[in-house]
């Protein structure tokens, strides 16, 4: 009988949340239907009329594009949540606000300060909320619900329905696809910390696997645009990933959050497009992203021929510059004498690079700047409406007297230059996957990011890098503004059965910090074969054969020796991975290939991203001893 009444009540339950988003979703109907007329109103007048107007009638259309690409967004999971207030006030929560025709909400954004409860009350701190109730959609369609109890009074006197199981861990044990969601509607405390902290200074977030940090960054950039879109969205907000592929992965959040103004870029792509071809080794990529580079590029363009330079010349003058000093033994020891230690000297020297790299596009980027001081060519006059604009654009940065000072000398050469304009200047910069940057990186993103409002996220424990930080607090001396530091310590994704097995290898991976705890167990222990070398392939052939049907994201890792072998046998429908490129990634099953042979190669930091990319099972094939 009991469970007859169960059923009963959550059925009334889902019948009365589906009426309420019901009247949602009519709301945002009408809510864009509006937003078109509007825009097409404003497009068939056509672009006749005074300068003023056509740029009115331009940032118009431009709002209510924005607007529309909003509710469209919108339109997956409007409402995702309902707090129950102790004095009987009643809030459902969703990606965007939605009023009725009275102006009474239907649905509160995310964002908003009333909905801070649902990712911050705990039965220890209920923030004056009663009931937390999470809605599961499928379209506009509420098929379950899960309710959180968060007053014991109430628990008492049983004057509360609650139904479903629990929303996080349902939530994380949904298997994976190849597009990165948003986990707004579980967002737990101490991410909701990092997403709510203030604009100014940067943010680090501090995260091993598992801690959703990358989704917290990205929700927390929604989170200002929309608590100071004033400062940064005329600016726009850029967000630096690791890879290609990551950035695909993450590439819907935002907009599936309701915000556009954002930039998604690899560290490579800032200064050119498609300018990185290839790959320095570890020493040499080191060595140009220290430091003192800065000082060896400097001394590069003091001690130029410039008598011999023409206009023609000033348009590859950077491309040729450096390749000048990486190829000329004799410049290279003029300018780093005294800067780069010997042995730096002779490894540049001996180096025969085919191609820009990642760290050769930072010293091209530090060229960038420094020839912008000293172009002799003559430049556009600045005009009275470039200073009021840049001047416009400091106020919403909201920089103190000495940082508005340089970079309103930054913006004023970037007027008088080809570029017209403060083009490449962020209101906010996110980095993922931090601790691999180097110096040189640091330097070419500060010069973007003039206000110093930075989200930085990563784990030292993951660190490829062959100089590592020790340290977060070591960017302080890099970064403007307050350094503030947070921690993720909870692994939602990676199964404590994984977890356990990572324990058990950190000789091999040399793990600094203690591993975030785990909150959920996939029932899959790890499966450890040892397979004779010459037999990987095949056996993984085998493997990945035997999990074509399971359900989710499948990936092979392996050493960057087998990797060339194991994509031509398997083919383009299997993903194929080195440890390198699934950093940020996750994956339902991995098969891991060669650990020991990742941990040789590329350091324990490599084994330790491997070991953690899955979210529900492991298979690992070692070699046999002796192959």
């Amino acid at each position: 009988m009991a469970d007859t009444a169960a059923s009963q009540d959550e059925a009334t339950e889902l019948q009365h949340e589906q009426r309420h988003v019901d009247r949602a979703y009519a709301r945002l109907d009408v809510m864009r239907n509006r937003a078109q007329q509007r825009s097409a109103e404003v497009l068939r007048q056509g672009r006749g009329g005074t300068h003023q107007a056509r740029h009115d009638r331009d940032a118009f259309v431009r709002s209510s594009l924005y607007r529309l690409e909003q509710l469209d967004a919108a339109e997956y999971g409007l409402v995702f949540g309902r707090l129950d207030e102790l004095d009987g006030d009643v809030w459902h929560v969703g990606r965007i606000g939605v009023n009725d025709d009275d102006y009474e909400p239907l649905v509160v954004d995310w964002r908003a300060p009333v909905a801070a409860p649902f990712y911050r009350a705990t039965p220890l701190d209920p923030l004056g909320i009663r009931r937390r109730r999470h809605l599961h959609m499928r379209g506009r369609r509420v098929v379950r619900l899960d309710d959180e109890l968060m007053d014991a009074a109430a628990a008492q006197s049983g004057d509360v329905v609650l139904v479903g199981e629990g929303a996080l861990l349902a939530a994380v044990a949904r298997p994976r696809t190849d597009r990165m969601t948003d986990i707004v509607a579980t967002i737990q405390r101490e991410q909701d910390d990092v997403i709510r902290a203030p604009l100014d200074g940067v943010t680090v977030v501090q995260g091993g696997p598992g801690t959703g940090k990358t989704a917290v960054a990205l929700h927390r950039v929604a989170y200002l645009l929309y608590a100071n879109r004033a400062r940064i969205e005329h600016l726009g907000v850029l967000v630096i990933g690791p890879s290609a592929r990551f950035l695909r992965y993450i590439g819907d959040v935002l907009p599936g959050l309701g915000e556009q103004a954002v930039r998604l870029a690899r560290i490579g792509d800032l200064a050119g497009e498609g300018l990185v071809t290839a790959l320095d080794p570890p020493e040499i990529s080191q060595i140009k992203g220290g430091a003192p580079m800065a000082t060896v590029l400097t001394r590069l363009v003091r001690n130029w021929p410039w008598a011999a330079v023409t206009e023609d010349d000033w348009f590859d003058l950077r491309e040729s510059m450096l390749r000048t000093l990486l190829s000329d033994e004799q410049v290279l020891r003029r300018a780093g004498r005294d800067v780069l230690s010997k042995r730096d000297l002779e490894a540049l020297a001996a180096h025969r690079g085919e191609g820009w790299t990642e760290a050769d596009v930072a010293l091209l980027d530090e060229l960038d700047a420094l020839l912008a001081r000293r172009r002799p060519r003559p430049r556009r006059p600045r005009t009275r409406r470039d200073d009021v604009r840049i001047e416009e654009t400091l106020d919403v940065l909201g920089l103190d007297a000495g940082m508005r000072a340089t970079a309103r000398e930054h913006m004023r050469r970037q007027v008088e230059s080809e570029s017209g304009g403060p083009d490449d200047v962020y209101g906010h910069v996110v980095v993922d996957e931090a601790q691999e940057l180097s110096q040189m990186q640091w330097r070419m993103l500060v010069r973007r990011c003039p206000a110093g409002s930075m989200t930085v996220v990563g784990d030292l424990d993951q660190a490829m890098r062959p100089d590592p930080l020790d340290g977060w607090e070591q960017l302080s001396s890099q970064l403007p503004g307050r350094l503030r530091v947070f921690e993720l310590t909870v692994n939602y994704r990676t199964p404590a059965e994984i977890m356990s097995y990572v324990e058990q290898q950190h000789e091999i991976t040399g793990i600094r910090r203690h591993p975030p705890r785990s909150v959920r167990f996939s029932g899959h222990e790890p499966q450890v074969r040892t397979v004779d070398e010459q037999e990987m392939v095949a056996t993984a052939e085998q493997v990945v054969s035997a999990h074509a049907s399971s359900p989710g994201t499948l990936a092979v890792i392996a050493p960057e020796r087998a990797i060339g072998r194991l994509r031509a046998a398997l083919g383009n429908a299997v993903t194929c991975l080195t440890a390198r490129e699934a950093k940020g990634l996750e994956y339902d099953v991995v098969v891991l290939v060669m650990p020991e042979v990742i941990a040789a190669e590329d350091g324990g930091a490599a084994l330790y991203v491997a070991l953690t990319r899955t979210t529900r099972e492991l298979i690992v094939l070692r070699r046999s001893t002796g192959t």
